[in-house]
């Protein structure tokens, strides 16, 4: 059974790191609004603290595409601060749903068949929650944006790239065996990885030509692709020896270029790119240790180096650590998951304000949410 990855964090509390220089015009201050408890999975660590709520991705406008815990059965929704989630449902009766990604009306993710098959699926208000898996073998949807939907499929050759047009899937070539797609831009470019001929695993970009190129670091021993612009810069992620990860970035002038960890970092994963800034987690290799949410302005190279965004949350009143950023808008919002006052886990939606913020869109998406919030609230009263 697949298992979305963002679901699987470790979690350690820790002080916060000394704040590195960034360049002016960066956001220097974040409101939070906490969007639920994190889900069992992202809470594995605590047991007993278990919530209802991860999340995937989120629009301009703030909606986000997360999935709740309903009874024994996980549920694809689509969330807002301050509202209640909207279930999506299920493609089986009884069965999970995830939802994995967001783009202004639509959201996408998989669920299962009555044989506990993945299928991918594509949500709006006019079709509901629709089967995408179009004879595939297996299909997950992981990411959508305009047009495009983009995940992998499992056919006669293995698991391959795939890149959904008005609902059809289309595997996609690689430069390997197999391969996998993590995200897709309004353009149709996807990126993600593929099996070499001797075993390893490389960071892959598909353009809108669907013309594959191997965006791998040469001294990694393997690597993802998990982000890509319109523009054609990509996140990625790396494993070098010992184990060891470390997030990159890729454009056509630099070609693949890790990101500069500063000496107290282990470990950093980049998660997600938008608004200028590259978002992630990593994890201390000296005291205190603990697992931390960064950001870093582009092209993350001195002195943009990756800073902790813990301290730079405002919450009167709560002590808040993060320890994953998962997402970004193009507004600057980060999704993220963290410790309040040390204890519980939590979703939580930062929004940027002062020097650099730049305020959220609205669309008629908000304004339909909140209409529906309050409706459901008369209910209750009634």
């Amino acid at each position: 059974m697949f298992l979305v990855s963002l679901m699987f964090l470790t979690l350690a509390l820790a002080l916060p790191w000394p704040l590195q220089a960034q360049p002016p015009g960066l956001p220097t201050q974040y409101t939070l609004a906490t969007l639920g408890r994190a889900s069992r999975t992202v809470a594995l660590e605590h047991p007993g603290r278990h919530g209802s709520l991860a999340v995937a991705d989120l629009t301009d406008d703030g909606a986000i595409a997360c999935t709740v815990e309903v009874g024994e059965r996980n549920v694809a929704a689509r969330c807002r601060a301050g509202s209640p989630p909207q279930l999506l449902g299920t493609l089986t009766p009884g069965v999970d749903s995830f939802a994995l990604g967001i783009d202004d009306g639509t959201l996408i993710g998989y669920s299962f068949d009555g044989n506990f098959v993945n299928h991918a699926w594509q949500w709006t208000e006019a079709t509901g929650m629709v089967d995408i898996n179009g004879g595939m073998a297996v299909s997950i949807a992981m990411s959508v944006r305009g047009p495009f939907i983009g995940g992998f499929c499992v056919a006669a050759a293995g698991a391959q790239p795939c890149l959904w047009v008005a609902g059809v899937p289309h595997i996609l070539g690689t430069l390997g065996r197999t391969g996998e797609g993590a995200s897709v831009t309004v353009s149709g470019g996807l990126a993600g990885s593929y099996r070499t001929a001797t075993g390893e695993t490389h960071a892959l970009i598909l353009d809108e030509t669907r013309s594959p190129r191997d965006i791998h670091p040469g001294e990694a021993l393997n690597s993802r692709a998990i982000a890509l612009t319109a523009a054609g810069q990509a996140l990625g992620n790396a494993t070098g020896p010992g184990a060891l990860r470390q997030a990159f970035l890729y454009d056509a002038a630099t070609g693949p270029v890790l990101i500069a960890a500063d000496p107290q970092w282990q470990v950093h994963e980049g998660h997600a790119l938008g608004s200028g800034l590259a978002i992630g987690n990593g994890i201390r290799k000296v005291a205190p240790l603990g697992q931390r949410a960064w950001r870093c302005a582009l092209p993350c190279s001195p002195p943009n180096v990756p800073e902790d965004l813990s301290p730079l949350v405002s919450d009167p009143g709560h002590t808040w650590v993060l320890y994953d950023g998962v997402a970004i808008n193009n507004g600057g919002q980060i999704l993220a998951y963290g410790t309040r006052d040390g204890s519980a886990d939590w979703a939580v939606l930062l929004t940027p304000v002062g020097p650099g913020a730049r305020a959220p869109k609205k669309t008629k998406h908000e304004q339909k949410d909140k209409q529906r919030w309050h409706a459901e609230r008369e209910e209750e009263r009634d």
